[in-house]
Protein backbone atom coordinates (compact mmCIF):
# COMPACT_ATOMS: atom_id res chain seq x y z
CA UNK A 1 0.00 0.00 0.00
CA UNK A 2 1.01 3.83 -0.72
CA UNK A 3 0.90 6.38 2.04
CA UNK A 4 0.83 9.92 1.09
CA UNK A 5 1.20 13.26 3.60
CA UNK A 6 -0.97 15.62 2.37
CA UNK A 7 0.25 19.47 2.19
CA UNK A 8 -1.96 22.63 2.39
CA UNK A 9 0.13 23.96 -0.32
CA UNK A 10 -1.27 23.19 -4.06
CA UNK A 11 -0.16 20.67 -5.88
CA UNK A 12 2.27 19.53 -3.09
CA UNK A 13 2.81 16.18 -1.36
CA UNK A 14 4.94 16.53 1.94
CA UNK A 15 6.02 12.28 1.68
CA UNK A 16 5.08 9.34 0.08
CA UNK A 17 6.01 6.15 2.40
CA UNK A 18 5.65 2.30 1.01
CA UNK A 19 4.00 0.02 3.14
CA UNK A 20 6.52 -2.88 4.08
CA UNK A 21 9.56 -0.87 2.74
CA UNK A 22 12.06 -0.25 5.92
CA UNK A 23 15.62 0.37 6.04
CA UNK A 24 18.12 1.71 8.69
CA UNK A 25 18.74 4.97 8.69
CA UNK A 26 18.01 8.09 10.94
CA UNK A 27 18.26 8.05 14.82
CA UNK A 28 19.40 5.35 15.96
CA UNK A 29 20.18 1.82 14.61
CA UNK A 30 16.11 1.02 13.92
CA UNK A 31 14.75 0.36 11.13
CA UNK A 32 12.34 3.11 9.87
CA UNK A 33 9.82 3.49 7.01
CA UNK A 34 11.26 4.36 3.82
CA UNK A 35 9.94 7.80 2.26
CA UNK A 36 9.81 7.04 -1.58
CA UNK A 37 10.13 9.08 -4.59
CA UNK A 38 7.87 11.84 -4.39
CA UNK A 39 6.30 11.59 -7.70
CA UNK A 40 2.78 13.25 -6.81
CA UNK A 41 4.38 16.80 -6.64
CA UNK A 42 3.85 19.41 -9.74
CA UNK A 43 3.48 22.79 -10.37
CA UNK A 44 0.62 24.72 -12.28
CA UNK A 45 1.05 28.36 -14.56
CA UNK A 46 -1.62 30.39 -15.35
CA UNK A 47 -0.83 33.08 -18.28
CA UNK A 48 2.94 32.56 -17.20
CA UNK A 49 2.62 32.71 -13.61
CA UNK A 50 3.17 29.70 -11.21
CA UNK A 51 0.61 29.54 -8.60
CA UNK A 52 1.23 29.15 -4.75
CA UNK A 53 -0.33 29.69 -1.87
CA UNK A 54 -0.69 33.65 -2.01
CA UNK A 55 -2.65 33.30 -5.64
CA UNK A 56 -5.31 30.54 -4.49
CA UNK A 57 -8.44 31.56 -2.64
CA UNK A 58 -11.32 29.52 -1.17
CA UNK A 59 -9.20 26.40 -0.68
CA UNK A 60 -10.45 23.10 0.64
CA UNK A 61 -9.03 19.80 1.23
CA UNK A 62 -11.19 16.66 1.57
CA UNK A 63 -10.48 13.12 2.41
CA UNK A 64 -12.14 9.98 1.73
CA UNK A 65 -11.43 6.57 2.94
CA UNK A 66 -14.19 4.95 0.87
CA UNK A 67 -12.91 5.52 -2.66
CA UNK A 68 -8.95 6.46 -1.15
CA UNK A 69 -9.15 9.33 -2.62
CA UNK A 70 -7.39 13.13 -1.31
CA UNK A 71 -8.97 15.94 -2.52
CA UNK A 72 -8.24 19.68 -3.11
CA UNK A 73 -10.18 22.90 -4.43
CA UNK A 74 -9.52 26.07 -5.07
CA UNK A 75 -9.79 29.28 -7.18
CA UNK A 76 -6.80 31.13 -8.86
CA UNK A 77 -8.74 34.63 -9.16
CA UNK A 78 -11.22 35.44 -11.99
CA UNK A 79 -9.23 33.18 -14.06
CA UNK A 80 -9.72 29.73 -12.81
CA UNK A 81 -11.36 27.24 -11.01
CA UNK A 82 -9.10 23.67 -9.70
CA UNK A 83 -9.91 20.57 -8.37
CA UNK A 84 -7.21 17.01 -8.01
CA UNK A 85 -6.99 14.52 -6.22
CA UNK A 86 -5.18 11.86 -5.06
CA UNK A 87 -6.40 8.36 -5.53
CA UNK A 88 -4.67 5.18 -4.27
CA UNK A 89 -5.19 2.74 -6.48
CA UNK A 90 -5.96 -0.44 -4.22
CA UNK A 91 -6.40 -2.88 -6.69
CA UNK A 92 -2.89 -1.84 -8.12
CA UNK A 93 -0.26 -2.16 -5.19
CA UNK A 94 1.95 0.91 -4.65
CA UNK A 95 -0.23 3.00 -7.46
CA UNK A 96 -1.61 6.25 -6.75
CA UNK A 97 -3.28 8.45 -9.92
CA UNK A 98 -3.86 11.80 -9.70
CA UNK A 99 -6.93 13.27 -11.64
CA UNK A 100 -6.41 17.20 -12.32
CA UNK A 101 -9.47 19.31 -13.60
CA UNK A 102 -9.07 22.83 -14.53
CA UNK A 103 -12.14 25.12 -15.25
CA UNK A 104 -11.35 28.27 -17.18
CA UNK A 105 -13.37 31.18 -16.45
CA UNK A 106 -12.02 33.22 -19.09
CA UNK A 107 -9.44 32.46 -21.79
CA UNK A 108 -5.89 31.70 -20.17
CA UNK A 109 -3.02 29.40 -20.67
CA UNK A 110 -1.89 26.92 -19.15
CA UNK A 111 1.74 24.92 -18.37
CA UNK A 112 1.63 22.45 -15.90
CA UNK A 113 4.65 19.97 -14.58
CA UNK A 114 4.77 16.81 -12.75
CA UNK A 115 7.62 17.24 -10.74
CA UNK A 116 10.12 13.71 -9.70
CA UNK A 117 11.97 14.21 -6.37
CA UNK A 118 13.86 11.83 -4.32
CA UNK A 119 14.43 12.04 -0.95
CA UNK A 120 18.00 12.47 0.83
CA UNK A 121 17.78 9.00 2.45
CA UNK A 122 17.92 7.34 -1.46
CA UNK A 123 20.95 6.58 -2.67
CA UNK A 124 22.50 6.35 -6.13
CA UNK A 125 19.70 8.12 -8.02
CA UNK A 126 19.03 7.64 -11.81
CA UNK A 127 16.85 9.19 -13.90
CA UNK A 128 15.32 8.44 -17.20
CA UNK A 129 12.70 9.81 -19.92
CA UNK A 130 11.16 7.52 -22.38
CA UNK A 131 8.85 8.23 -25.11
CA UNK A 132 6.59 5.35 -25.69
CA UNK A 133 4.95 6.42 -29.26
CA UNK A 134 1.98 3.50 -30.44
CA UNK A 135 -0.37 4.24 -33.40
CA UNK A 136 -2.78 5.23 -30.79
CA UNK A 137 -1.17 6.69 -28.19
CA UNK A 138 1.87 8.75 -27.32
CA UNK A 139 3.22 8.26 -23.51
CA UNK A 140 5.97 9.94 -21.91
CA UNK A 141 7.38 8.33 -19.12
CA UNK A 142 9.43 9.90 -16.20
CA UNK A 143 10.89 7.17 -14.04
CA UNK A 144 13.40 6.99 -11.43
CA UNK A 145 15.53 4.44 -9.17
CA UNK A 146 17.45 4.34 -6.02
CA UNK A 147 18.82 1.83 -3.36
CA UNK A 148 17.91 2.53 0.07
CA UNK A 149 20.30 3.65 2.39
CA UNK A 150 21.61 0.32 3.38
CA UNK A 151 21.41 -0.88 -0.10
CA UNK A 152 19.44 -3.63 0.69
CA UNK A 153 16.13 -2.37 -1.16
CA UNK A 154 16.22 -0.88 -4.95
CA UNK A 155 13.32 1.47 -5.33
CA UNK A 156 11.85 2.51 -8.00
CA UNK A 157 8.97 4.95 -9.54
CA UNK A 158 6.88 6.01 -12.82
CA UNK A 159 4.60 8.56 -13.91
CA UNK A 160 3.00 10.03 -16.68
CA UNK A 161 0.67 12.63 -18.16
CA UNK A 162 -2.67 10.83 -19.91
CA UNK A 163 -4.64 13.18 -21.86
CA UNK A 164 -8.33 13.09 -23.38
CA UNK A 165 -7.58 14.30 -26.67
CA UNK A 166 -7.08 11.84 -29.50
CA UNK A 167 -3.52 11.10 -30.28
CA UNK A 168 -1.77 13.43 -32.17
CA UNK A 169 -4.10 16.34 -30.66
CA UNK A 170 -2.94 16.04 -27.17
CA UNK A 171 -0.49 18.70 -25.52
CA UNK A 172 3.23 17.87 -26.04
CA UNK A 173 5.27 16.69 -22.90
CA UNK A 174 9.21 17.46 -22.39
CA UNK A 175 11.42 16.54 -19.83
CA UNK A 176 13.75 18.29 -17.51
CA UNK A 177 17.10 17.58 -15.56
CA UNK A 178 17.05 19.70 -12.44
CA UNK A 179 19.67 17.97 -10.54
CA UNK A 180 20.47 14.14 -9.10
CA UNK A 181 17.53 14.98 -7.15
CA UNK A 182 14.54 15.94 -9.35
CA UNK A 183 13.35 16.18 -12.56
CA UNK A 184 10.48 16.63 -14.84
Amino acid sequence: MIGIVSSPEPFKVKDVVLAGAYDLYGRGRVSNFLKSFNLLNMYLEVDGKRLGNKDVSNMKQELDMQSAGFSSWFDYGDKASVTYTYYSLRHLPYTVLMDVTITAKKDINITGASVMEAPDALRDVQNYYNEIDRPHVVISLLTSSAKSPTGKLLMCASNTFLFSEPHGAEPRVIHEMWDNNMHL
